[in-house]
């Protein structure tokens, strides 16, 4: 169990055969040195062969970048332009009924598993509505002469789950740290000045309260973008 050179030889292979794969690939040799063997092939670009495709990983790493960076993408946009309005509304009325509803989602969106998400998804819109693909990446058109799936229908149905399953955790991440920011702003005697003098109130809250929200706000959307 566990061992990837079964999945590199066939299901009966003798005992002779794994052998020889297991020395070919070097996992006869203890773990320190399979490391330092690593690291010294990563250093001159070489990261080996995928055991499932057979092929170089640093090549099936390039071509799929493209597709992970459009979900990161989609998903940080979802994050953006839903969680920070969101935090502004729940930080400038912590007592209404649409402050409440926000801090329980975004207490749910930060307490369930990014991969339970996803599977009660697939299971609801790709499994029992059947609206949605399971996995795969989409049809590719051309947007600036760059190739996308985001240019066309069909692959924004195969980005839209899991960009929506990433967004969910980093969007209660900002929600609340909006939501706090706004809470400690509003407080300030920059806003106060500002409602004195008769400001309307929209534009203290975007205008004026939001910007210094935005600094820890746009450090933990940094944060959040390598880790996804």
């Amino acid at each position: 169990m566990g061992n990837p050179v079964y999945l590199m030889v066939k299901e009966n292979a003798p005992a002779a055969d794994i052998q020889a794969v297991t020395a070919a690939l070097g996992l006869d040799k203890p773990l320190p040195v399979q490391y330092g063997i690593f690291i010294k092939n990563a250093l001159q670009g070489n990261f080996g062969k995928s055991y499932m495709n057979h092929l170089p990983a640093l090549g099936l790493i390039v071509e799929r970048f493209p597709a992970t960076l459009e979900i990161v993408v989609v998903a940080l946009l979802l994050s953006a332009c839903i969680g920070i309005p969101c935090g502004v509304i729940s930080g400038a009325y912590p007592k209404s009924r649409f402050s409440q509803v926000i801090m329980a989602f975004s207490i749910a969106g930060i307490s369930m598993p990014s991969f339970w998400i996803g599977m009660v998804l697939i299971y609801y819109f790709s499994l029992h509505l059947g609206v949605l693909p399971v996995s795969g990446r989409g049809a590719v058109g051309t947007i600036l002469g760059i190739k996308t799936s985001l240019a066309t229908l069909n692959g924004w149905q195969h980005i839209i789950l899991p960009s929506v399953t990433l967004a969910l955790g980093t969007l209660a991440t900002i929600i609340r740290l909006t939501r706090s920011g706004m809470q400690e702003n509003m407080k300030q005697d920059y806003v106060r000045f500002a409602k004195s003098k008769g400001v309307p109130r929209r534009t203290v809250l975007f205008g004026h309260a939001l910007k210094n929200t935005l600094i820890p706000v746009v450090t933990i959307f940094g944060m959040q973008m390598g880790t996804l």
